[in-house]
């Protein structure tokens, strides 16, 4: 039984472990010290018979050429007959050149003091290069925000370990059927004319008209066989000649377009359950 004294104690130092964490999360990528564009789920838990959810559902976009995003779970445990659980998923999504490639997915599970309890910490991180030109269809962008919507629900939930895991699986799952079917080309407008006219607004009737009309080339004409004329004293007239055969023009085929190959998403997982019997 520990002393009321250590009790006192207790919630300093899990302040002060999972402040050394993030430290070590720090030194391991520095973009985490300045925030912004990393993902971190932490839980800490030292509630007996309670389970307590933190997940973190998060979509960056690069454009200029430095993939040094950091995703990072942590979850600690110091409690009786309880489960903490800390999930990240980061969706980094890379248009242009690339000049630095060095993103960050760690986690980390801790039991201190921990009787019967489960502690689980799971990392996901996914990296798309190549999307230059390409944008997320309205019904990705849907499909996705229903998904950051199920992750908050499930972090509300309370479930056990095993539901939770299994309900993760399943949108990580939704998650890279978005991003390998959801993209489509940027279709970029037509460039204005100098004085500031649009193509197709009228503006070009002037000159349409100033254009003169192309006359197409005849084709050259089949000379018709002479006709001999008729022995004298006949009568009927001259049979005419064998009619010119016209050719049938042969269909023009229009090829049709390479199909444009779609990025294939990339995971990183560091999935790091510690059960503790």
């Amino acid at each position: 039984m520990p002393s009321s004294l250590h009790l006192r104690r207790l919630p300093n130092l899990l302040a002060a472990l999972v402040a050394a964490m993030l430290a070590v999360l720090a030194l391991a990528s520095p973009a985490l010290a300045g925030g912004g564009d990393d993902n971190v789920a932490a839980e800490v838990n030292t509630q007996d018979g309670s389970s307590q959810i933190d997940i973190s559902f998060d979509i960056e976009k690069v454009m200029d050429g430095i993939v040094d995003q950091t995703n990072a779970a942590v979850a600690f445990s110091s409690c009786e007959e309880c489960q903490t659980i800390a999930i990240a998923i980061q969706v980094v999504l890379v248009s242009g050149a690339v000049d630095v490639l060095a993103p960050t997915n760690v986690s980390y599970a801790v039991n201190a003091d921990c009787t019967t309890c489960v502690t689980v910490a799971l990392a996901y991180q996914l990296v798309l290069g190549d999307l230059e030109g390409l944008r997320l269809t309205d019904d990705a962008r849907r499909r996705l925000a229903a998904i950051a919507k199920a992750f908050r629900d499930l972090e509300r939930s309370g479930g056990s370990v095993d539901d939770v895991i299994a309900e993760t699986n399943r949108l990580l799952n939704d998650v890279t059927d978005v991003l390998a079917t959801g993209f489509e080309p940027i279709h970029r407008p037509r460039e204005e004319k100098p004085d500031g006219q649009r193509p197709g607004d009228g503006s070009d009737d002037e000159d349409a008209d100033a254009r003169p009309e192309s006359t197409p080339t005849p084709e050259d004409s089949p000379t018709p066989e002479a006709t001999e004329p008729p022995e004298s004293g006949g009568t009927g007239p001259a049979e005419p000649a064998d009619p010119t055969a016209t050719p049938t023009p042969a269909p023009t085929s229009t090829p049709t377009p390479p199909a444009s190959a779609t990025p294939t998403p990339s995971v990183t997982s560091e999935p790091s359950p510690t059960p503790t019997p």
